[in-house]
């Protein structure tokens, strides 16, 4: 399931989503794995803010999953983006 503003997409094997620059927009529901091609056009500081994720898991030695919300907002907000959605229950 997909997020896009205020409305949710069951996308599908073989569908494609867009996301619009300004309109929040998410993966939901997403099972590990399961995600398939992600583009960014324009990629804006995609590369920089993959990086910084990399670096702040080796440093937590945790994946993505095992950051804390707050953790992952902050670098999020660092790359001019902003973290939708609740935060994870532990």
């Amino acid at each position: 399931m997909i997020l896009i503003g205020d409305k949710k997409f069951h996308a599908k094997a073989g569908d494609m989503v867009i996301g619009p620059r300004g309109v929040p927009h998410s993966p939901l529901a997403v099972k590990p794995g399961s995600v398939g091609l992600t583009m960014w056009q324009p990629a804006g500081s995609m590369e920089a803010f993959f990086y910084d994720l990399q670096e702040t898991q080796q440093k937590a030695r945790t994946s993505a999953l095992g950051l804390s919300h707050d953790v992952l907002a902050a670098l999020f907000r660092k790359h001019g983006m902003k973290l939708i959605g609740p935060a994870p229950e532990p």
